[in-house]
């Protein structure tokens, strides 16, 4: 939490949530960052690998920011 804070963030709500089958039928794109979802709808999910925020928060947010960062970059046709 006190990472999210540094970054002007605040998680919410407090606890993670479930996915639902609304949420992934809703969703044009799955991205997991460890959780076992197989599929959705027949499309793949994208399975990211990503640190432990356990094993350090600075090493965990580099490498999300790295990879949103290259997906913003995928969509926008770049």
């Amino acid at each position: 939490m006190k990472g999210l804070a540094g970054d002007g963030l605040t998680p919410a709500p407090n606890r993670p949530r479930p996915v639902t089958l609304y949420d992934l039928s809703a969703a044009t794109r799955v991205i997991s960052f460890g959780c076992d979802i197989a599929s959705w709808g027949g499309h793949p999910v994208e399975q990211w690998d990503v640190p432990a925020v356990s094993d350090g928060y600075e090493r965990a947010r580099s490498s999300i920011v790295e990879k949103v960062e290259r997906l913003v970059g995928e969509l926008a046709g770049r």
